[in-house]
C-alpha cells in the first residue's frame, strides 16, 4: 500500500482478455466518511453528486464529463451496478483501505477504496484479492525445501520492475523460463482473486528442477506515456531486460531459456522466440491466434449471452458503441485518432504495434522455426477451440506439440462449468499434470 501511487488523473479498464477487470482514479478523493455513499451515488447513476464527493484539485484535473465516460466504460464491459456490500478495513499510520463487494450484471467484483487521514478518497479501483477473501495455498505438489525464491529488480529504460526468481537446489536440467502474465496491469502472480496462476506455476516447475523468473507487470502498464504505449513496452522490452540479467548471470549464462506466456502473453512468445537469439523455443497457455479485436467484439457477445438482468435495448445499444469503435480500428487507425474512438479507450499506437504479433497473417508467422508447445482448457469462453485449432492447423510439426484439457478453464483451473466470470471466484491450483506435461516438453527441448 504504502509504495503505491495515486497521482495519475484517469480512469481506465483493461481489457476482459486476461479475465481481470481493472479500473484506476489515482488521486481521486471524498469528503464523506462513509465510502456507501459514494457507490449509492454510482448505483443511482447521480454522477454529478458522485464527481463532487472528489477534492477540487481533482474536479479540475478531471471534470465530470471524463468521469462519466470512463464510468460508462466500465458499465458497458461489466454490465449495470446492482449491489455493493462492505467486506473489511485495514489501515496503517496515513490511510485506511476499504474492500467492498461489487455485483454487477455481468461480474462481480472487489473493490479497493483508499482513503487518507481527512477522510479524502485517494485510490478507488478493482483488485484481484483482498485481506478478507484471500485463501491461497501452495500447490501439494509444492516442496518448497527443493527451490529458493529471490527477488530482484530489472531495469525497463527508467522503471524499475519487481522480479521473483526461483532457483532449484537440484536442476534437472539447465533450463530457465521467463514467464508472462495475460493483458494488462498484472502483478507477479497474475492474481485473479485468491487464485495465482503463474505462482503455481513458478513454484511447480522449482519443486522439480527448473528454475523461472518472472515480473511484476503494473509498474510498466502505470507508469508509461499512455498516449504512445506498445505492446513492446509491456512485454518485450522486459524480456530483453530479464535476457542480459540472465546472460551475465553466473548462474544462468549458459542456461536455455524459455518463454511461458498466458493468455495475450502467449499470442506474442512465437515472434519474440524466433527474433531472440537467445530464446530457445515458447510454451503458450491460453493464448489467442485471431487479433485482440476479434476477441473482444466475441467475448462481448458472449456475456451478454448469458446476462439475464441486463434488457435486450441495453445490450444492443453496448453491441452497437462497441462496433462502431471496432469499425474506427480497422477502417481509420492511425497513430493520430483520438483514443476514445477506439475499443476500451487503448491509444492507436498499442493497437498499431499489435499488427506486428498478428498470426492471422501470414507474413507474421511465416518463418516462425522455434519449438512450441500450445496449451488450452477446454472450458476457456474467453479464448475459444477456434483459436487452438488455428495454432494446430499452422504450426504442425515434430517440434510443436498441442495439448487441451477438458476440465480446466482460462487459468488452468478445474472449472465450475458455469463458463462464466464468477468462477475465478473458485480457488484452485493448476493441476500437477499442467506442470508434468510443461517439464516433459522442455526436457525433450533441451
Amino acid at each position: 500500500l504504502v509504495s503505491m501511487k495515486f497521482n495519475i488523473t484517469y480512469l481506465r479498464l483493461a481489457f476482459l482478455f486476461s479475465a481481470v477487470f481493472f479500473i484506476w482514479v489515482k488521486g481521486f478523493s471524498q469528503k464523506e466518511k462513509d465510502v456507501n455513499t459514494f457507490f449509492k451515488f454510482l448505483e443511482e447513476k447521480n454522477y454529478s453528486k458522485a464527481h463532487l464527493m472528489f477534492e477540487s484539485s481533482i474536479i479540475l484535473q478531471f471534470p465530470e464529463g471524463k468521469f462519466i465516460e470512463a464510468w460508462e466504460i466500465t458499465l458497458a464491459s461489466l454490465g449495470e451496478l446492482k449491489q455493493y456490500k462492505y467486506k473489511c478495513i485495514e489501515t496503517n499510520q496515513k490511510n485506511s483501505v476499504y474492500y467492498y463487494d461489487v455485483i454487477f450484471s455481468n461480474s462481480s467484483v472487489i473493490f479497493k477504496v483508499i482513503s487518507n487521514e481527512e477522510n479524502n478518497i485517494i485510490g478507488f479501483f478493482v483488485t484481484q484479492d483482498s485481506p478478507c477473501t484471500s485463501k491461497y495455498v501452495l500447490p501439494k505438489y509444492t516442496n518448497t525445501k527443493a527451490y529458493s525464491e529471490k527477488d530482484t529488480i530489472l531495469k525497463n529504460n527508467n522503471l524499475n520492475i519487481k522480479s521473483k526468481i526461483i532457483i532449484p537446489k537440484v536442476t534437472v536440467s539447465k533450463i530457465v523460463c521467463i514467464i508472462l502474465s495475460g493483458s494488462g496491469p498484472q502483478d507477479i502472480d497474475s492474481s485473479i482473486r485468491a487464485n495465482k496462476p503463474l505462482k503455481d506455476l513458478a513454484v511447480g516447475l522449482g519443486s522439480k528442477g527448473i528454475s523461472s523468473i518472472r515480473f511484476d507487470k503494473r509498474e510498466t502498464n502505470f507508469s508509461l506515456d499512455k498516449d504512445s504505449i506498445t505492446i513492446d513496452d509491456e512485454y518485450k522490452n522486459n524480456i530483453l531486460s530479464i535476457i542480459s540479467y540472465l546472460k551475465t548471470d553466473r548462474v544462468f549464462h549458459e542456461y536455455k531459456i524459455f518463454l511461458i506466456g498466458h493468455s495475450l502473453g502467449g499470442m506474442i512468445t512465437p515472434r519474440i522466440a524466433n527474433e531472440v537469439e537467445n530464446i530457445d523455443g515458447a510454451i503458450l497457455m491460453a493464448a489467442n491466434f485471431r487479433p485482440l479485436e476479434d476477441l473482444i467484439l466475441e467475448q462481448t457477445k458472449y456475456l451478454l449471452s448469458i446476462d439475464s438482468t441486463t434488457s435486450t435495448v441495453d445490450k444492443n445499444n453496448r453491441l452497437e458503441k462497441l462496433e462502431v469503435k471496432l469499425d474506427y480500428l480497422k477502417d481509420s487507425l492511425s497513430l493520430n485518432l483520438n483514443p476514445t474512438k477506439l475499443p476500451l479507450n487503448i491509444p492507436a499506437s498499442y493497437w498499431l504495434s499489435l499488427k506486428k504479433y498478428n498470426l492471422s497473417n501470414i507474413i507474421n508467422r511465416k518463418g516462425i522455426k522455434k519449438p512450441m508447445l500450445v496449451l488450452w482448457g477446454e472450458k476457456d469462453y474467453l479464448v475459444r477451440e477456434r483459436d487452438f485449432n488455428l495454432y494446430k492447423n499452422y504450426f504442425q510439426n515434430e517440434k510443436n506439440k498441442f495439448i487441451s484439457y477438458p476440465e480446466l478453464n482460462h487459468i488452468f483451473i478445474k472449472s465450475d462449468n458455469s463458463m462464466s466470470p464468477q468462477e475465478y471466484s473458485n480457488f484452485g491450483n493448476i493441476p500437477e499434470y499442467v506442470i508434468d506435461d510443461i517439464i516433459m516438453w522442455l526436457k525433450i527441448n533441451n
